[in-house]
């Protein structure tokens, strides 16, 4: 899914380069300066297609790392929780009220996203009292919308406030559990199997839950959203 959606991304910004060259500086970079804050590397490229549209195409990605202490508070045991993630982000933007042409003024940006997000965290089953790694990934596709306005300094410089954006999606995940104590008789795997599938994950069906040896696998649709505030800085060409 992933590799699809950067070809076809690829593709139409190439085609994009071809359209409309003869605005002054229709050719944006940028960097997301709120991703920071979340260690998230996010930037974005967008291209100028006519006096009003252009085209856009954002990579976000987060090393691994601990949540965020600001979101987790005392919480000791999503202060063990690892993630990373990947996400890219072709848009289209329409500029319905510019009067120096696009890319400046206030749009509308519908977008499509493809996300992958991976964790390892920990898992305590109560009535065993083991505490197991829990390790897995959501990988899915969404669209959504964006509101937002960019200034263009000069015709140098950028800046753009995502002002809201929301959007939503369907995904797969699958999460596993490697451990030699799974092979241990006195474990109750059907209380086990019953503590896995009631794991808040935004599950959309009832997660399939199989065991061979010493692994679990634990698989099930599953649904995301999220919203996309932002402000950038850039550099245009």
């Amino acid at each position: 899914m992933k590799s699809k959606l950067l070809v076809i991304s690829a593709i139409i910004l190439s085609f994009a380069s071809t359209l409309y060259g003869q605005g002054a500086n229709p050719n944006v970079v940028k960097l997301n300066l709120g991703g920071l804050l979340f260690q998230n590397l996010s930037f974005q490229y967008e291209r100028a297609i006519s006096n009003k549209v252009s085209l856009g195409l954002g990579v976000s990605f987060m090393p691994e790392r601990n949540l965020p202490s600001m979101l987790i508070g005392k919480d000791e045991v999503l202060a063990k929780v690892l993630m990373h993630d990947f996400s890219i982000t072709p848009e289209l933007r329409w500029y319905p009220y510019t009067d120096d042409g696009a890319p400046a003024g206030f749009y509308f940006a519908p977008y499509a996203r493809y996300s992958r997000f991976t964790a390892t965290m920990p898992f305590t089953h109560v009535q065993s009292g083991k505490t197991f790694d829990l390790t897995g990934q959501y990988s899915g596709i969404g669209a959504g919308l964006m509101l937002g306005y960019q200034w263009l300094i000069a015709d140098k410089f950028s800046i753009d406030w995502w002002i809201v954006g929301v959007h939503g999606g369907s995904a797969v995940a699958e999460f596993s559990i490697n451990s030699n104590e799974l092979n241990d008789p006195s474990l109750d795997k059907n209380n086990l199997t019953k503590s896995l599938g009631n794991i808040d994950v935004l599950l959309i069906d009832t997660p399939t839950i199989t065991y061979s040896g010493s692994t679990a696998t634990i698989k099930a649709n599953a649904s995301y959203f999220g919203f996309r505030p932002g402000l950038t800085i850039g550099y245009a060409f």
